[in-house]
């Protein structure tokens, strides 16, 4: 109910949240800009799967701006991909990160089975 009446997250129509569904890239981002106020976007983002008319293209354009968040490739946000944990993670420190709160890498990721597969650009 909170992210719903702050206005962070909509359902996923007029009566349904879906909360166990996943959430896409454009969804992550769109939370984020919304958090931050929607602040004014400058620029469109270079990424060609973003359509201008989209619900999240000032978000996408905003996130890419401030570096909160980077495409697949330089050409790609893939914005309907599901948000990968280290993807969230990466978007939330950065967010954090630009909203004047320190972030600092603490932890032993040797402790998981799986942290050879934390990609370079997360591993911090």
């Amino acid at each position: 109910m909170y992210v719903y009446e702050a206005g962070l997250m909509d359902g996923i129509s007029s009566t349904e949240f879906a909360p166990n569904a996943s959430l896409t890239r454009a969804e992550v981002v769109t939370v984020l800009y919304r958090l931050a106020d929607e602040p004014q976007v400058q620029t469109n983002a270079p990424f060609t799967d973003v359509s201008d008319g989209s619900y999240y293209a000032k978000a996408v354009a905003w996130a890419y701006g401030s570096g909160i968040a980077e495409g697949v490739t330089k050409e790609r946000f893939a914005p309907n991909a599901s948000a990968t944990r280290e993807q969230m993670v990466v978007f939330f420190a950065r967010f954090a990160h630009l909203s004047g709160k320190t972030v600092e890498a603490t932890g032993d990721l040797r402790n998981y089975t799986d942290a050879g597969s934390v990609s370079p650009y997360a591993t911090e």
